[in-house]
């Protein structure tokens, strides 16, 4: 008697499936997601030499599915009350076609190889069913040499407590269980950023369809720190038009205008007052695999996220030029500098818009904790790191610049030795409060 392997899934319908990856992911991206997984898988289980059969849910998607798989292998449309029921009853129509045994396994399982398959095989010598565990304490893999209704009934799908709740209905029901090396299944956006970190490091899943969808849907967060801002709230929101594919998450700083009330409908996190903090925050729980900090009075080029991604195609971190608003011969020349620092030095300012990598921004400890002077702390700590710029720039207000010719000399000259003081090891908290008085 052969054995026989069931893949059992919910077609990729954008919307429908992979939902807890959203906002990060759109529905389109979640589908795109969930077809290269299954691709994936059943390439690994057509390569382990069992008969393959799949499982699927809704019945009226049948032919969107057979359009990902082909039309090689059966296609069975799932039945049941509930899933446990459903999971049983496609057990029990497989073994009774002549199979001495077969495996059930989900469909989010990108790293699953055949040997996995193997394995778990290999255990009914010993044990009535075998489980693979997932990482969040349930389990993606479940092979058996009979129909054994203990492991499906009754039970609550979608907890961390599902691997031991299974384990303890087989025991009392007096079957045992063999329970393997866990993977990892894909259920949020943090699984997904450990997922692309893990197939960078395994040359075997460079080829996969699962990593040639990463790369083809790098996920941006875009984090944008806000105090008291409600003068432009309005056209930051039309701004962000152009980042409709990014996930959005403002950091408020303890606004006491109407700030957080025009940010109505939109994802806003809370934080203690202060660049550093608020976007530390906002990385804390963003999605993304990029972090693009930006600040709420800038004016974005006409493609931010294409320009920022054909960056990081050779750099792990950058910014975008940037031009003063209003401008004058030395505004112009203050931007110029501001360039020219950022390209020679790797000195970047937040109101250049940095954009990094999150291993490498989680590698550096994210942005020091300073009052002030968080961005140029941040560009010291990637000394090194080549730095990438934009084709393009951000358009920034010049507010900090009011006045005359002479009294904007003044600030820069001030600004240079505010930070030569801070590189010199004067009290930041000191460098602050004269920061204050020169704006």
């Amino acid at each position: 008697m052969g054995e026989a392997v069931i893949l059992f899934t919910r077609v990729p319908v954008p919307g429908r499936t992979k939902t807890r990856l959203s906002p990060c992911y759109s529905g389109e991206e979640c589908a795109a997601l969930h077809t290269a997984f299954l691709r994936d898988e059943a390439a690994q289980c057509v390569r382990s030499g069992r008969d393959v059969f799949v499982y699927f849910t809704p019945a009226e998607e049948e032919p969107r599915l057979r359009e990902i798989l082909g039309e090689a292998l059966p296609f069975r449309p799932q039945i049941g009350a509930d899933l446990g029921g459903k999971m049983l009853r496609a057990v029990t129509e497989v073994l009774a076609d002549g199979y001495g045994a077969c495996a059930l396994l989900g469909a989010d399982i990108p790293e699953l190889r055949a040997e996995d398959i193997d394995r778990a095989f290999a255990a009914l010598q010993d044990a009535d069913a075998a489980l693979l565990p997932t990482a969040d304490g349930g389990y993606c893999l479940a092979a058996m040499k009979r129909p054994l209704p203990a492991m499906f009934q009754n039970q609550t799908y979608g907890t961390g407590s599902v691997l031991e709740n299974t384990a303890a209905a087989l025991c009392a029901a007096g079957f045992s269980a063999a329970v393997l090396n866990p993977l990892h299944d894909m259920d949020t956006p943090e699984d997904l950023r450990a997922l692309r970190n893990r197939l960078q490091r395994d040359t075997r899943f460079s080829g996969t369809e699962t990593a040639r969808c990463l790369d083809a849907h790098p996920k941006i967060s875009v984090i944008i720190p806000v105090y008291n801002e409600e003068k432009k709230i309005s056209r930051l929101l039309s701004e962000l038009k152009k980042l409709r594919e990014c996930e959005i998450l403002f950091v408020d700083g303890g606004s006491t205008d109407c700030t957080e009330a025009l940010l109505a409908g939109e994802r806003v996190l809370h934080a203690p007052r202060g660049r550093a903090a608020q976007m530390n925050r906002g990385a804390n729980a963003a999605g993304g695999d990029v972090l693009f900090f930006l600040h709420a009075d800038s004016v974005l080029p006409e493609h931010p996220a294409e320009e920022l991604l054909a960056v990081l195609e050779h750099t792990r971190w950058g910014c975008f030029g940037v031009r003063f608003s209003p401008t004058d011969w030395l505004m112009d020349i203050c931007a110029r500098q501001s360039n020219r620092r950022a390209r020679k030095q790797g000195v970047v300012f937040g109101d250049q818009g940095i954009f990094i990598r999150r291993e490498l921004f989680e590698k550096i400890g994210g942005f020091p904790d300073l009052p002030l002077m968080e961005d140029y702390q941040f560009s010291l700590n990637l000394a090194g790191e080549p730095v990438g710029m934009t084709v393009h720039p951000i358009v920034t207000s010049a507010r900090r610049f009011q006045g005359g010719v002479l009294h904007k000399l003044r600030v820069m000259a001030q600004m240079r030795r505010l930070r030569k003081r801070y590189r010199c090891g004067t009290d930041i908290r000191e460098i602050a409060a004269q920061y204050r008085d020169i704006r």
